[in-house]
Parts: C-alpha cells; structure tokens; sequence
C-alpha cells in the first residue's frame, strides 16, 4: 500500500531580509513623502503616508532589533524635518503639519504605546530570554550571538591546515557549512566573505563596493540612492543576509542600478 503525502506548500522568509527590504522601502518613502509634502498636496501624499505607515508597522510585527530602532529613527527624523526644516508653499501647510504632528505625539504617548508594546512583547521576552542565557553579556545580545560564531569561525579559518591557501583564495562556503556545520556561518558578510573567499575575494568585492559608494558620494550626485547604499552596508557588515541572499542583493543591485542612472541623469 503506497500512502501519498499531501501536497503541502508554504512561504519561508528570513526576519533579516525581510527587515532589511522594509528598511529599504522606508528610506525611499520618507524621501518621497518629504518631498510631496513641500509642494502642493494631492492623493499621492495620502498613499505615501499610509505606505510608510505600513511599513513601519510591518516592521514592529517582524520585531527585529535593528528593524525595530531604524523606524523609531525614521519616524523622530521626519517628525523634526518636517516640523524645523521643511519649507511649505503656504502658512496654513506648516499649521496643519503642526497640527496633525500634534495629534499624531499625542495619541501615540496616550493609546499608541499600549498597542506598540503588544507587537513587540515578544521581542521583549526573547532580548530578556538570551539576556539572562548569555549572563548579561550585551556583546552576544546586540550580535543576536554573532560575536560567538566569529571567534570560533576565526579559529576554524585560521587552523586550516592548508591555512596559507585558504588564506588567500578562502574555504568555500559549502566546504565550511559541510564541516563546521552552524559555526560555518557567521551571518556577517564581511567575514563570511574573507572566510569564503579569501583575502582576494574580499578585495575584489570591496573594490566594487567602494567603487559604488565613490559614485554615490560625488559632490553632485547624491542622492537617496547615497543613502540606501550606506544603509545596506551597514546592515550587511553588522547583520549579515544582504550580499548572499536573494531578496537582499536583488535590492542591493537596484540601488547601485540607481546610483548608475542618477550619474547618467
């Protein structure tokens, strides 16, 4: 008797990577929504505001550290751009923006944070949950444990006994996750990468980095995409999941795409 399994299927996502293309997202659509408020207001401002809402409550529901802090910065920096720099065609723009920021503060400090500390009450319980697992280390509960993998990744990389060639041209990752199991990947991509690679390797992805960064960064072509880049690297160095997973590097290749066609523009 043959017995058939149902045809089960289901969608997988990495907290980090979706975290990260929210981050992203936000990033262009405060820009957006800075710049649509500065001029005269239409529908498109409406759908922008509730974009960026959305996305910043999508964030509160994965609960991710660095998710989490980047948009209570995004929020706090719009807050003040909006309220100090920005400049509005008309007197009545900037009191209704007051206004509206106003009622917004206040309803978050009088309802909002009961809702807020609802979505984050398990992320909560876990930072406690780790904080009394690793006895109060604050290195192991900012690097979700990061920092442990990277001591004990250096020493399986270092005693290699082909160490002078791995050295130089890495172990390969599948060669480190077949024999180092979870120590064979430390989720940081600047040492998965050296690791990996190699010390060639890693020279040559620095140098395509840095020559993107050295393209965003010229004098009179900054841009959002300036921005998004340094975001991402960021990520990538401190939280791993942007240069070897799918959804990421896709985003990565848009904005260095961007900073191509912002130089060509």
């Amino acid at each position: 008797m043959v017995i058939r399994m149902p045809d089960i299927r289901a969608f997988f996502f990495a907290n980090n990577d979706t975290s990260l293309a929210f981050m992203v997202s936000i990033t262009f659509t405060a820009q957006a929504l800075l710049s649509n408020l500065q001029k005269t207001w239409n529908l498109r401002v409406l759908f922008l505001t509730l974009l960026l809402f959305g996305n910043l409550f999508s964030l509160l529901l994965l609960g991710t550290k660095t998710g989490i802090v980047f948009g209570v910065l995004v929020y706090l920096f719009l807050m003040f751009y909006l309220l100090f720099k920005a400049r509005y065609p008309t007197a009545l723009y900037k009191i209704t923006i007051w206004l509206i920021s106003f009622f917004s503060c206040s309803w978050i400090v009088l309802f909002g944070f009961r809702y807020i500390i609802d979505l984050i009450q398990g992320t909560y319980e876990r930072i406690v949950y780790f904080y009394y697992l690793y006895d109060g280390n604050l290195l192991l509960l900012l690097t979700s444990s990061r920092s442990h993998f990277l001591e004990s990744g250096w020493h399986f990389f270092l005693s290699d006994k082909h160490a002078i060639f791995t050295l130089f041209f890495g172990q390969g990752f599948e060669y480190r996750l077949e024999h180092f199991e979870r120590l064979g990947l430390i989720e940081m991509d600047f040492f998965d990468a050296l690791f990996g690679l190699g010390i060639f390797g890693v020279i040559l992805l620095l140098l395509l980095l840095g020559y993107f960064i050295f393209k965003a960064f010229q004098s009179s072509k900054r841009s959002i995409y300036s921005v998004a880049i340094i975001i991402m690297i960021g990520y990538s160095f401190f939280a791993g999941h942007v240069l070897f997973s799918a959804l990421s590097s896709t985003l990565l290749g848009l904005v260095c795409g961007g900073i191509i066609l912002q130089e060509k523009e």
